[in-house]
């Protein structure tokens, strides 16, 4: 699942070099947020086969992509889901390889193993206290933790309806409403303790 604003995606057609049978296996969705309309025969003309493009409002960053896929596929996405930014190899140049290969019993993977830069967040909205406390209160007191970054994992699907649609759509609205304090509602931040994955938490006095 590709959250698409206005870049090149012709590095998607690296997944055919990569497995020339892709498409016999693989579905790609790319969720345009930014009115930009993609020529899948010009652009990516080895995977356009497979490939399904959806305009979407432009709210929040990638995560508004991502759980409008959810909302779109709950009842019949696949076992293993790959949510991707459109810039995916800038952030990560290994991550037609990294999206591929899975460990059996893989529940979440990070996809992004190059981070140029990190944000901290603190002094949440209430909006954004709301996810917290719905999907993992054991984290609302911490001060600080250190999760995936950059908004690209792997997330088994599993591990993603562990959530109702509802809640997706919840969410959703919040990307949508200006309620949080960061355009994405922290959503950055929480994708991996969402998701189920365990943060790593930082000792009391360090």
């Amino acid at each position: 699942v590709i959250a698409h604003c206005k870049e090149d995606l012709k590095w998607l057609d690296q997944l055919y070099n990569f497995d020339p049978s892709v498409c016999s296996h693989t579905r790609i969705y790319i969720y345009s947020k930014c009115n930009a309309m993609v020529n899948l025969t010009e652009t990516i003309p080895l995977t356009a086969a497979c490939t399904t493009v959806k305009q979407v409002k432009n709210c929040g960053i990638e995560e508004y992509a991502f759980f409008q896929y959810i909302l779109d596929h709950y009842e019949t996405m696949s076992p293993m889901v790959s949510f991707l930014q459109g810039g995916a190899l800038t952030e990560n140049p290994h991550v037609i390889y990294d999206m591929m290969v899975h460990i059996p019993g893989t529940t979440f993977k990070s996809l992004s193993r190059h981070v140029r830069e990190a944000w901290h967040f603190e002094g949440q909205e209430e909006a954004e206290m709301e996810i917290m406390r719905h999907s993992f209160p054991h984290l609302e007191n911490k001060t600080s933790y250190l999760a995936s970054w950059r908004g690209m994992f792997a997330a088994s699907r599993e591990q993603i309806v562990l959530h109702p649609r509802e809640y997706y759509f919840e969410i959703s609205k919040k990307l949508c409403s200006g309620t949080c304090g960061f355009r994405n509602c922290n959503m950055e931040a929480f994708l991996a303790p969402f998701f189920g994955c365990d943060v790593h938490l930082f000792h009391e006095n360090n």
